[in-house]
């Protein structure tokens, strides 16, 4: 969050808040929250965000505190500006989305995961920790790749420290054919580190076909080449994995001379 010259502590003479206890005159708080419970109701100038929020320059914006510590959030005083903030539960708080419909920015400044009961922390308190995928090379055999080879920790983290179980996704996951896919990282959690997750390579390459049989050569008419025209419509392919559909694409012949003759060698490439 951010606080303006003019914030006071929690607690302030008569002033007591869960957050500040008193907010004023050009004083602004933004993008902050509080969770805790405040006691004191014999003051007029206490709330569960600010106990005293004075002046028409005070501003809180997209704030947000437990609505259950306290009857009253934020006690205005002379016109002091509140935007964008509310009390909500305590549940609420742990919600992502709660602070992101805000504008909070969790890219940069704060974390919190999707679908994990977590009050947002400030990177700049967290531990770094980087989580690479290690790369996956494999000849093409037919069978969808799944899951990854694990990662690459930055540091180790002290046991208990992160919680979840490391996953893996990307289009990686379910690839059959050659070519290059990525495996993402994900799953993982933390109050004390802030995770970065570094994607890795699966690599397919090509099975290797190691003869073809069954193309044949077919009978021509001299015309002074030693093109030899080919039928392949019976080849077959030693390598083949899986009964896949192999056909050949193009292949040139030629006689081993341009002159007629019976049972003349051919050589075959280009297949």
């Amino acid at each position: 969050g951010t606080l303006a010259p003019g914030v006071s502590p929690p607690a302030w003479g008569s002033e007591v808040g869960g957050f500040v206890g008193f907010n004023w005159r050009r004083a602004e708080i933004l993008r902050s929250y509080s969770t805790g419970i405040v006691n004191s109701t014999a003051s007029p100038w206490s709330g569960a965000f600010v106990g005293r929020h004075y002046g028409s320059n005070a501003l809180v914006k997209d704030s947000f505190w437990n609505r259950a510590a306290h009857t009253k959030g934020i006690t205005i005083d002379m016109g002091a500006v509140v935007q964008s903030s509310q009390g909500v539960t305590l549940a609420q708080l742990q919600t992502r989305s709660t602070f992101t419909a805000a504008g909070w920015d969790f890219d940069n400044t704060w974390l919190a995961y999707d679908g994990i009961p977590m009050l947002p922390a400030l990177r700049a308190t967290m531990l770094p920790l980087v989580i690479s995928a290690i790369d996956v090379t494999k000849t093409y055999d037919g069978v969808a790749f799944s899951g990854g080879a694990g990662a690459i920790y930055s540091l180790i983290p002290p046991p208990g420290s992160v919680q979840g179980s490391l996953t893996f996704g990307g289009d990686a996951q379910g690839a059959v054919n050659a070519g290059s896919y990525s495996i993402t990282p994900g799953g993982l959690f933390s109050t004390q580190y802030a995770i970065r997750y570094v994607s890795g390579t699966l690599k397919v390459n090509k099975a290797v076909i190691s003869s073809v049989s069954g193309i044949t050569a077919l009978d021509k008419t001299y015309d002074g080449t030693t093109h030899a025209p080919l039928d392949t419509s019976a080849a077959t392919f030693n390598g083949v994995l899986n009964g896949d559909p192999l056909t050949v694409a193009g292949a040139t012949g030629l006689f081993a001379g341009k002159n007629a003759g019976n049972a003349k060698p051919v050589t075959i490439s280009g297949i």
